[in-house]
């Protein structure tokens, strides 16, 4: 069995394949054309290995080893940086900083921005109001969870596109099926730039502090846990993460929603249900695909025997449509329970702004459907990026009843954290 991330089919429809892989005996796939990759389909296998201590997240390296010595040298600066973030953290260095940075991403916290996300929704959606048209990735979904992670991160709007702009230029290089060496120069360039914006961010929150994330992982510092560099690089993780998966998140939501008028349908009938629909929309389409770890020493793992370095690939999509996990995985069902989707990851590496992208995600997708109740594809046919480890659509085109702007939102209100 194998599987090709780097086909336009497997770009379009990745289920397909997972399908196949699925149906097949197979439970540990080899990828050569990744070096020494090996892929995990099945549920009963990637949720136990997330929290496997043989299972490394040092593989910062990995997204340079496609390149010839030279080039990985001309991209040393991208590699140092990235391996800072705390994605490439194990214990024990990995658990003070994730602790903290949970207190500030916590659901509690995650709640408390809820009035900021609202004000922010309503300024994104009275633009659209009067057309009858948009292109949902453009007008909201790409610009709402940017405006919302700098906002919580204390970044003044006038700045917002460029950074926007850097954390793209690192996303272009995240398993794109025609990723260059340019690709990986401007992800370097962006890195570059996002670390020395945030850094000298950083620098003014120390000396007056706020009410802002960047604030309160000051604390990091405070106590001796990070120093300057590797709290900036949380930082940046921070921005990168806290706006391109959530992105996708909510535009791979509307399409699932979209093609299912039943469940917009129940969902306006019973807005209760966002609680666990939001969870379902994740699982049915994980705007992260593929997971990775490194093996720390060799490993027998289902007769195959795996080296040390090894690069293990989780696919969580196909996981998220395992039948031996999920009843009727390619249903949609809003009301799932139990429902132990991978797209959050799990075990202690565990996606640290879950809470966050939740609360986005059902402030995002309620205030779309009370604005705009007869929305519709303008298309059947959707455009995706062509990226095997994120995958959202290009665009989004929609039509709908057009209607007057609602009264101009309300300023975005402080939050405190707790």
């Amino acid at each position: 069995m194998s599987l090709n991330f780097f086909s336009p089919e497997f770009h379009k429809d990745p289920y397909a394949a997972y399908r196949e892989v699925l149906a097949s005996p197979d439970r540990v796939i080899p990828v050569p054309y990744l070096g020494a990759a090996w892929a995990f389909p099945r549920h009963s296998d990637v949720w136990p290995l997330l929290r496997d201590p043989r299972c490394s997240c040092k593989r910062a390296a990995f997204l340079t080893a496609q390149f010839d010595r030279s080039q990985r040298e001309r991209l040393r600066d991208f590699e140092t940086l990235f391996s800072r973030w705390m994605l490439f953290f194990d214990p024990p260095e990995h658990t003070a900083p994730r602790r903290l940075l949970l207190e500030g991403l916590c659901p509690r916290a995650a709640a408390a921005w809820r009035p900021a996300m609202e004000s922010i929704v309503k300024e994104l959606l009275d633009t659209m109001c009067e057309t009858g048209e948009a292109d949902l990735v453009r007008d909201f979904a790409l610009p709402f969870p940017a405006l919302v992670i700098a906002e919580l991160m204390g970044v003044p709007r006038s700045d917002h596109f460029e950074i926007v702009q850097w954390s793209n230029d690192i996303a272009i290089f995240f398993g794109n099926a025609a990723s260059t060496f340019e690709d990986g120069l401007r992800a370097q360039t962006g890195l570059r730039e996002l670390t020395e914006y945030l850094c000298d961010l950083v620098r003014r929150r120390r000396v007056a502090r706020g009410n802002d994330l960047i604030s309160h992982l000051l604390r990091l510092e405070d106590n001796g846990t990070l120093d300057e560099d590797l709290l900036v690089a949380q930082c940046a993780m921070l921005f990168f993460a806290g706006h391109e998966t959530t992105r996708n998140l909510i535009a791979n939501g509307l399409i699932a929603l979209l093609r299912h008028p039943e469940c917009v349908r129940d969902l306006q009938s019973n807005p209760t249900l966002y609680a666990s629909a939001i969870d379902e929309l994740a699982r049915f389409d994980s705007p992260v695909q593929i997971g990775t770890r490194v093996l720390r020493e060799p490993a027998q793992i289902h007769g195959c025997s795996l080296p040390e370095g090894a690069l293990l690939l989780f696919l969580f999509g196909s996981a998220n449509h395992d039948p031996e996990e999920f009843e009727q995985p390619d249903r949609l069902n809003l009301s799932r329970s139990p429902n132990r989707h991978v797209s959050f990851g799990s075990g202690i590496h565990m996606c640290a702004g879950a809470s966050l992208a939740r609360v986005e995600c059902e402030v995002a997708l309620r205030s779309i459907f009370e604005y705009f109740p007869t929305l519709e594809l303008a298309s059947p046919e959707i455009e995706w990026n062509q990226n095997f480890g994120f995958r959202g659509p290009r665009a989004l085109p929609v039509t709908f009843s057009p209607r007057s702007r609602r009264p101009t939102a309300q300023p975005v209100q402080e939050v405190v954290f707790q």
